[in-house]
Order: structure tokens, then sequence, then C-alpha cells
């Protein structure tokens, strides 16, 4: 209970710090522009500027913080001669190979620096992934503080206009971002900055191995996912949905790559009948699960087990539309979608993640759309 009240209470101080600074701001234009005087275009021209503050100027600030930590992630990659694997320009998201220009219109674009990515394949040949991940990624993603003291430097220009509201606002901005991206032991937060701490790192070290397995093609996922599946430091039902979401790739990967990184036979955990952890009525993640070994079984040509899964699927929908803790229509409705697709033979896997920063990259959406093609096919 009292680390849940810390986390909360860092978010909202970090959100308190930028209010502050916004509210400033927009004092220091105020009187700036005579606001006390009672001419009528003075009070329009400030009640234009808070419009302009609370919406344009921020994402606009957020934009140019943006693609400063991408040129500062550029030269890091640069002075340790690591190839660069993408390159994230807020609205616009660059893979290098395959060369790809994606339009990013999505939830993620005011914080989508986690898409300036490297190479990891031929480091992890040599070294072990924790070698690498302390050498380079803990650097590289501390980066973001070298970023936002630079938008401060430059923004110091505003104060030679006496622009001081823009400089205020930036200045706020920066120590916002700072301190949000650095909450290290929220499990739901995709840290850009990475901690030391034990549970920070652990969070962090085993996303990183996940992206690496989902955004590379000739990775040694063998071992990673032996590694990943033997990571048990979350001790709450949020291990869970990291859990399954492992289970997910493996399974895409053992499909594509046709290796039995996961065993066909793992679905029967994920049963109903099984003690699995349930919040608000929903089993987690377990109807993601088992869409997921349905395709994987009929693949394999198991037709038994994959009308057990969809029958099992059926029946946790039916218990959730009509059980005494009933969750989001959303949610019920999408989970018949699955058991529909799945009966029907036309599935559309890769629908699911398009707010999904992953789905940027051209490794896992291929996958996702090889895998429905051939479930597609064979039904």
């Amino acid at each position: 209970m009292h680390l849940f009240k810390y986390l909360n209470n860092k978010k909202v101080i970090a959100h308190f710090i930028q209010g502050i600074f916004l509210l400033l701001s927009m004092l220091v234009y105020l009187f700036g522009t005579n606001i006390l005087d009672v001419a009528v275009h003075h009070f329009i021209l400030a009640t234009m500027y808070i419009v302009f503050n609370l919406f344009i100027m921020l994402i606009l600030i957020y934009i140019v913080q943006n693609i400063l930590i991408t040129f500062v992630k550029i030269c890091y990659c640069k002075r340790n001669r690591l190839e660069l694997k993408s390159v994230d320009l807020s609205f616009v998201f660059i893979e290098l190979k395959p060369l790809r220009v994606k339009l990013m219109i999505s939830s993620n674009f005011l914080t989508a620096n986690n898409l300036t990515t490297f190479y990891l394949e031929d480091l992890c040949k040599e070294k072990e992934f924790v070698e690498v991940y302390d050498q380079f990624l803990i650097p590289f993603s501390h980066l973001v503080k070298v970023a936002m003291a630079t938008t401060v430097l430059v923004g110091t220009i505003f104060l030679y206009y006496r622009l001081y509201y823009i400089f205020i606002e930036i200045l706020g901005l920066a120590l916002y971002r700072i301190m949000y991206m650095s909450i290290d032991t929220d499990h739901d937060i995709m840290n850009p900055i990475i901690s030391k701490n034990d549970d920070g790192y652990q969070i962090n070290l085993y996303r990183q191995m996940l992206t690496y397995c989902r955004t590379e093609d000739n990775a040694d996922k063998e071992k990673i996912y032996h590694e990943l599946s033997h990571m048990t430091f979350f001790q709450d039902n949020k291990y869970w949905q990291y859990n399954c979401e492992v289970i997910i790739e493996m399974i895409f990967d053992s499909i594509i790559d046709n290796k039995d990184y996961i065993s066909k036979d793992d679905y029967k955990l994920y049963l109903s009948h099984n003690n699995i952890p349930v919040v608000q009525g929903l089993k987690l993640n377990t109807m993601d699960v088992l869409r997921y070994f349905a395709v994987y079984n009929q693949l394999k040509g198991d037709r038994i087990v994959f009308q057990e899964i969809i029958d099992d699927m059926r029946n946790q929908v039916i218990e959730i539309e009509f059980g005494e803790e009933p969750i989001l229509k959303w949610f019920v409705n999408m989970y018949w979608r699955y058991v529909n697709e799945l009966e029907d033979g036309k599935v559309h896997l890769l629908k699911d993640f398009r707010h999904d920063f992953y789905y940027y990259f051209d490794v896992f959406s291929t996958k996702r759309i090889l895998v429905s093609q051939q479930f597609n096919v064979l039904k």
C-alpha cells in the first residue's frame, strides 16, 4: 500500500510541477501584456494565449524535445559505432532496414522516444545480454536528460527576446518529463530512463529482452526466451500480464521459425478451470493467450485441441458477460470477435496492435501478418 502511495505521489508531483510552471508562464504573459488594463484587445490576446499555451505550445515543445532526444541518441550511436535500427521524429517513424517511413499518428507520439533504437544482434553474439544492457542500453536511456537540458539551454534564446513565459514553460516541461520518465517501479510505465535499483533494473531488462525478440529477426531467441521464462521478479498480478506477453511472442516465433520455443500443449495452463488470477471479473490475459494457442495448434494440425480452446474461450466470455463482475462491454465484444474469427478461419492478428509502439517495426508486424495468412489459408 505504501509503495503504490509513493508511486502515485511521484506522478502527482510531476504533474504538479508542470502545472505550476504552466500557471507561472501564463501569469508572466498576462502581466507582460498589461492585462490589468481594461482594453478589450488585451483581454482577447490573453485569452488566445491561454488556448494556445494549453494545447498547441505544449505539443510543439514535446515535438522539439523528442527531436532533440533523437539527435543525441544518434550522436551516441555514432560515437559508439552502433548501427541504428530506427529513428523517431515524433510524428514520423523511420526504420532503416528495411527502409520504411511511417506517419506516426498514435497516442504514443508525445512520448515515443523509445522508438529511436540500435541493433543488438551483433553485440549479443559477442557478449551476454546483461552486459550489453549495462554497457549500452542504460547510458542510451539517460540521454533523455541530456536532451531536456539541451532544450532548456536552447530555450534561453527566448529570454533575449523577453519572451519569459515561453522559457518558463520549456523549463517546467523538461523537469516534468525527467521526473515522470524516471518512475522505474511502476509496471504500467514504459520507462525511457532506466534506473539501476533492483526492481526498476529487472523490469526494464525484461522489457528490453522482449523488445529484442520482437523487433530483430536473427536474435538468439532460444537463450533469451529461456531467460525471460525464468524471471520471477513480479510478485503480483502484473507478473502474469508480462508473462503472457512473452508467451504470445514465443508462439509467433515458434510458428515463424518452426521451432518449439514453447510447447503447443502449454495451452492447458490457461484454460478456465485453472487457478488464474482474476481482476474485475477478468482472468488476466488468458483470452489473448488462448487465442494464439488456438492458431498454433490448428497450424500444427491438432483440430481437436483447436476446438477445445475455442469452447473454453466461449465459456470464459459468457462468464465475463453475465458474471457477478461484468467488465466493460468493449472487452466482451472484442473477445466475442476472437471466438468468431477463429471459428470462421479469418483472423487479423496485427489489427489489435495498431496503438502499440511495436506496430511500427517491420519484424513485429510481419510476423503477425504471416501467421494470419497461414491460418486463413489453412482454414
